[in-house]
């Protein structure tokens, strides 16, 4: 650096120090140094924003893949009597699986900076399994031989929960803690949108067969973790995401961050599970499994600009009072009330429910220290897991 550059820098730093100083007694608050413009710090990353979305968007759709193709290939392969013992088990690794990769994902950020090697090595995995269960659903084998359908779904399972977690805990790492909401936003677009083309996507994959849709999953869960390690090594080493917003923890509150994945993991539930089976649904026009493709739709196009609302507001702590709100809603579903009062409760469920949808990860983020971010989102996706698991194993009935 030239020492007419240094001259400069000195002289910037002591007028600006000068100006806070001068400003102090009146009580005006600035930046004296703008973080921003003099040392590269920006506030969202959309390159690798985007990748995580695509991620989480085809984690959704092989989601749906497995789910509608899970009892008929049990039975096809004779092992219908295993329903209920998949279904546990599949409960157990949703709640197990992602605390346990999260804190493997912390180890290895801890140790080498990244929990990269965690995410690709899941990703990597589900890629070949998928393509395993689709071989083996094509040559459809007999006697001992069948039973590598059961054990692959057992490791599909495991793995799908392996890479989660710590891609989603490195949204820290693109987006300021001030902004977040709004990159949530758009995962929540894209994420539920997925999950709301359902009874588009299902008719398809029944269509096309097992075989090429689960080879179609490999495939596409790889192609978006190839984009997604792009988008990660991409970065450049002089862009800092501004995190000085960010609240310091002293100690990890993962309880909490437990609860608000149970919190949000409810309303999504409901949506799912419960609403198209209630009474005042079925004497509706449309189809019970309908409206829930569409409340789903509303809601994640709802938090796309929900996410922007909460940011221009400053309400990025708001999840408790929104999701308590959506909960209380929940409760009139149940009671004998006019329909054109239910309605208006759907309505304002689906509204309450965009707004927790964007604040959850926010309020959740703000729960943990640096070194437990993964095993805190980890918890937070067992959470969100949790009442969904309990309805359909018959434990929590409606």
């Amino acid at each position: 650096m030239s020492p007419c550059s240094l001259y400069y820098r000195r002289n910037v730093l002591i007028f600006c120090q000068k100006q806070t100083m001068a400003t102090s007694t009146t009580g005006t608050t600035f930046s004296a140094l703008p973080t921003k413009h003099l040392f590269g710090a920006t506030t969202i990353r959309w390159s690798q924003v985007i990748a995580l979305t695509l991620l989480s968007a085809a984690i959704a759709i092989s989601w749906m893949a497995y789910h509608n193709f899970q009892e008929p290939l049990l039975r096809q392969f004779g092992f219908e009597h295993l329903g209920s013992f998949v279904l546990t088990v599949q409960a157990i690794i949703l709640l197990v699986v992602p605390p346990w990769a999260g804190s493997i994902g912390d180890h290895y950020r801890a140790k080498g900076g990244s929990s990269l090697p965690v995410i690709m090595a899941g990703i990597s995995i589900v890629a070949m399994i998928f393509m395993s269960v689709a071989t083996t659903i094509a040559i459809s084998p007999e006697g001992f031989f069948r039973w590598l359908f059961p054990i692959l779904v057992v490791l599909w399972l495991i793995a799908m929960n392996i890479f989660h977690a710590p891609a989603l805990a490195g949204l820290e790492d693109m987006v300021s803690a001030e902004k977040m909401p709004v990159a949530v936003g758009l995962l929540t677009l894209f994420t539920d949108l997925a999950y709301a083309l359902e009874p588009v996507i299902v008719p398809v994959a029944q269509a096309i067969g097992a075989p090429i849709t689960f080879a179609a999953g490999g495939i596409l869960i790889f192609i978006s973790g190839i984009f997604y390690r792009s988008s990660i090594r991409s970065r450049h080493s002089d862009s800092t995401i501004d995190n000085r917003l960010a609240p310091k923890v002293n100690r990890s509150a993962f309880t909490i961050v437990f609860f608000n994945g149970v919190l949000l993991g409810a309303c999504m539930a409901f949506v799912q599970e419960v609403l198209p089976n209630l009474e005042f649904v079925r004497q509706m026009a449309f189809d019970g499994n309908t409206l829930a493709a569409t409340i789903l739709a509303v809601a994640a196009i709802l938090a796309f600009f929900a996410g922007m609302a909460v940011v221009r507001w400053g309400k990025q702590r708001a999840f408790i009072p929104v999701v308590s709100l959506a909960l209380l809603l929940i409760i009139t579903f149940f009671m004998p009330l006019p329909t054109y009062l239910l309605v208006a409760a759907l309505i304002a469920f689906v509204v309450a429910m965009a707004f927790a949808s964007v604040t959850a990860l926010p309020a959740s983020f703000a729960r943990l220290r640096p070194e437990h971010k993964a095993l805190g989102i980890g918890l937070f996706l067992a959470g969100t897991e949790l009442i969904a698991g309990l309805i359909r194993l018959g434990i929590l009935n409606f």
